[in-house]
Parts: structure tokens; C-alpha cells; sequence
């Protein structure tokens, strides 16, 4: 057995590569293959001082009286036009880069359905993904930038099947792994993954190979039945605040893919290794009593939101602690 301690591959990264990311810097230029989204840019100062505000505040319902909207109101108007019992819609949030997945358990649903501009702005402020756009989103970089903020309103689709999304990691313009993305284990994957394998790899390289301006990424994609179709999801950059889902980031800087003997793995999650990931994804979906309570009454949603907030901030705080030690 090795004994040897397992080295950090340095990981290069520009601002650039970050900006290329950016959800407006990809969707026009990929429109056809991603689902409908709105992007409104450039979000006003204060709508982006309104997110990073410590506590939890939503629009009264019937007075203007301590409205936290106000200093953003034409903003706030274009929004709320979205969200007409005309359009009917409902959409899922995002900024330029992550989207508040960590948010979900305030939802009564539990997922990222907003149909209405309270559950957009309550989802935005419960979330630390959220956080990290506004405030680290250069952090691994070599370099910096100043970013325009955009909000991203993706339209919410109902049918969708998270078994068939999956994140393909690229690194010098290789495919060098595909992982499942939504952490449970469905049987029936395995018998399709040559399909599968099949339709990503086209769409890799009639789409993305010559047109994406980074060499290395990560790209996020869902593959519906009869899988001759791929549907670009995200793209996020090749970087540790990137999940790895199935594989680890010290696994995929270890891959050479210009080695001429290099076949990459594309990882399902079996019933050999669901117990590692088990706890993980399943932990949103326990949502306690308190949590269903307040969801009735959107004030007592707000300060349960604040609390939860606080309490992981000081655990950030205390695992960085731990760390400098």
C-alpha cells in the first residue's frame, strides 16, 4: 500500500475562466440547447445590498410600511411582472454562477420552484451559495475581476427526472469523467449508460469542443428518453468550489487525458457505495415540523430563515477555526 501522503495538484485558475461561466456569457450563445430563461442584468446596487443585508425581510402584503423593496422598486416592478397570472409561470433562481440548492428546505415543496417574487427573494437570502457569487466568486483565482450580477430565472420544469442529469468534467479540452448529479441510485442507469455515454460525447463535440472559450470546465446536462437530445443545464468552472460529485477533486487533477492509454470513467452511484452519499442527499428532504408551520405564515418563514442563516455562518466560522489550527 502507499503510504505516501496524497499531494494538492496546483489548480489554475483567471478570472476569465469564472467570467466565461457566467450564466449570460454561455445562454445566448447556446439558447437553442438550454431550457427558457430570463436574465435580468445588471441587478441595481441595492437590490444586491438588499442580499447581502444580514437578515431576512419580504415585501408586506398590503402596506408599503417597512418595505424593504422600496429602494429598488422599478427593479421590484420588473420582477413582479414575471410572475402574472397571465405568464402563469413558475421559474427556478439563480445569480451569474450558483443557484440556492442549499435553500430548498424552506420551500414547502422542497425544490426550487418560485411562483411567486417572495419565493425568489426568500430562497436568495436563505442561501450561502447566493453568498459566495456576490461576495468569493474570484477567490481561486490567480487573478481578479469586478462582475456585473445578473439574476437568472429559468423556467421551472415539472416533468424534469433528476436520474438523467449528469456532470461532464473537462480539462484541456477532454472529457475526463461524467458523473450522476442528483445522489440516488436508480437501478435502471447502468443498462443505459452506453446511450448515454453516446449522446453527451456528440454533444461535447459538435457544441461545446470549438465553442466554449475555456479549455477546461465543467458542464452540466440532462439527457430525457429516447436520448437523442442533450439539454445544456450550466456551466461552471473547472474548480474546487465546483462539486465533484462522485469522484474528488484530487482524482480529476490526477488525470492526464493526453496520456495515450487515458479512457475516462463516467460513475453512477450503486448499491455497493449508496450508504457514503445516503446521509448527504437525502438530509434536505427531512424537513421538521417547525419549518412546515411557518411555511403558513411567510413572517415566520423569514425568521426561521435568519436563524438557520446564522447558525451556519458560525459553523463556517467554527470549521475554519479548526482548519488554522
Amino acid at each position: 500500500m502507499d503510504s505516501k501522503p496524497h499531494v494538492f495538484n496546483k489548480l489554475t485558475l483567471t478570472a476569465q475562466d469564472v467570467l466565461l461561466c457566467a450564466y449570460s456569457a454561455w445562454y445566448p450563445k447556446f439558447l437553442k440547447h438550454a431550457f427558457a430563461s430570463h436574465i435580468l442584468k445588471p441587478l441595481p446596487a441595492e437590490f444586491v445590498r438588499y442580499l447581502n443585508d444580514d437578515g431576512i425581510k419580504l415585501p408586506p402584503s398590503e402596506s408599503s410600511v417597512n418595505d424593504p423593496t422600496i429602494p429598488f422598486a422599478a427593479f421590484h416592478a420588473q420582477l413582479e411582472a414575471l410572475f402574472t397570472p397571465k405568464r402563469s409561470r413558475a421559474y427556478t433562481p439563480k445569480l451569474n454562477w450558483s443557484a440556492p440548492k442549499d435553500a430548498t428546505w424552506i420551500m414547502l415543496n422542497n425544490t426550487m420552484e418560485c411562483k411567486s417574487v417572495d419565493d425568489v427573494y426568500l430562497m436568495l437570502k436563505s442561501s450561502s451559495h447566493i453568498n459566495h457569487d456576490l461576495n468569493h466568486a474570484f477567490d481561486e483565482c490567480e487573478d481578479t475581476a469586478e462582475p456585473t450580477f445578473e439574476l437568472v430565472l429559468r423556467e421551472w420544469e415539472a416533468d424534469l427526472n433528476p436520474a438523467l442529469e449528469f456532470r461532464v468534467y473537462v480539462k484541456d479540452k477532454h472529457i475526463i469523467g461524467i458523473s450522476q448529479r442528483d445522489l440516488n441510485f436508480y437501478d435502471y442507469l447502468e443498462a443505459l449508460k452506453d446511450d448515454l455515454t453516446l449522446a453527451i460525447e456528440r454533444f461535447y463535440d459538435e457544441v461545446l469542443y470549438d465553442n466554449f472559450d475555456s479549455p477546461s470546465f465543467a458542464f452540466d446536462v440532462y439527457v430525457p428518453r429516447p436520448f437523442d437530445k442533450v439539454v445544456l443545464v450550466d456551466i461552471n468552472p473547472f474548480a474546487r468550489t465546483t462539486d465533484p460529485l462522485l469522484f474528488t477533486w484530487y482524482e480529476l487533477l490526477q488525470k492526464q487525458p493526453e496520456a495515450d492509454d487515458f479512457d475516462y470513467e463516467f460513475r453512477l452511484l450503486s448499491e455497493a457505495n449508496i450508504g457514503r452519499f445516503a446521509s448527504k442527499e437525502h438530509s434536505e428532504n427531512q424537513v421538521p415540523k417547525d419549518i412546515v408551520d411557518a411555511s403558513l405564515d411567510s413572517s415566520r418563514m423569514a425568521e426561521l430563515a435568519m436563524k438557520w442563516q446564522s447558525l451556519m455562518v458560525k459553523e463556517d466560522e467554527e470549521d475554519l477555526d479548526l482548519e488554522e489550527e
